[in-house]
């Protein structure tokens, strides 16, 4: 197999300030906290304090968020418990069966940091968490994908949270015509059976994400957070 990198700023698809964040990070430093690298990570935790309370509500949310969690995903959640444990995130609104490549590419990202972080830490633990934007309204932005320069749609009511859309029997439609573009490879048909479980009649979109990612990532070790939560909004009430 041939594999070629191409830089960010060779794409054309990411806007000046962008690329000065990850290229000339001195011209605009005074916007954020910690330089771009990797031995920033002890100043970013020094620069973090979380009561044991706080810490014990994480837990107990998460757990209580999806009970049919694997074993491996709950001893990462428990894991939060920890003085010594610290989270690596990423997020975007739930999709439809995963909208553009860049949503795997930012969850495996967050993931292979928290590998780095650990390796250069070890005292230190470190979960990556997905944060699913379930209360975004834009429901363009996550009702399609493009598969093979084929877009699929799904037509569903605008207005509300997006990640509270439930599917209709339109998701069979959409899922077939997902089996026919994939085609019949072994990878495309294990694929296939991810999406065909996770995204079911009745259900809603923030849980198929849910469901999605655990199926590809849940060995990684990734944890899946939905900000949509009376628990953790009653942390924001002041």
């Amino acid at each position: 197999m041939r594999i070629e990198k191409i830089s960010y700023k060779n794409t054309h698809l990411f806007s000046k300030l962008l690329l000065d964040y990850m290229y000339e990070p001195e011209k605009i430093d005074s916007l954020y906290s910690y330089k771009i690298s990797i031995d920033q990570i002890p100043a970013a935790i020094d620069g973090k304090s979380f009561t044991e309370a706080q810490r014990n509500l994480l837990v107990n949310t998460l757990l209580q968020q999806d009970a049919s969690i694997s074993t491996n995903t709950r001893l990462q959640i428990e894991l939060l418990n920890d003085s010594k444990t610290f989270t690596i995130c990423t997020a975007h609104q739930p999709l439809l069966m995963g909208g553009p490549v860049y949503f795997i590419h930012k969850i495996a990202s967050c993931i292979q940091l928290s590998r780095i972080a650990k390796k250069q830490y070890p005292d230190y633990n470190f979960v990556p968490i997905y944060w699913i934007g379930s209360e975004d309204h834009d429901l363009e932005e996550v009702n399609h994908l493009h598969l093979f320069n084929k877009k699929i749609e799904w037509s569903t009511d605008k207005g509300g949270p997006v990640g509270k859309k439930i599917f209709d029997a339109e998701i069979s439609t959409l899922k077939s015509l997902v089996k026919e573009y994939l085609g019949q490879s072994q990878q495309a048909q294990e694929l296939f059976a991810i999406i065909e479980q996770a995204y079911l009649e009745g259900t809603d979109l923030t849980t198929a994400t849910r469901k999605l990612v655990y199926a590809l990532f849940e060995k990684e070790g990734i944890v899946v957070l939905d900000q949509n939560d009376a628990a953790f909004k009653q942390q924001m009430i002041e």
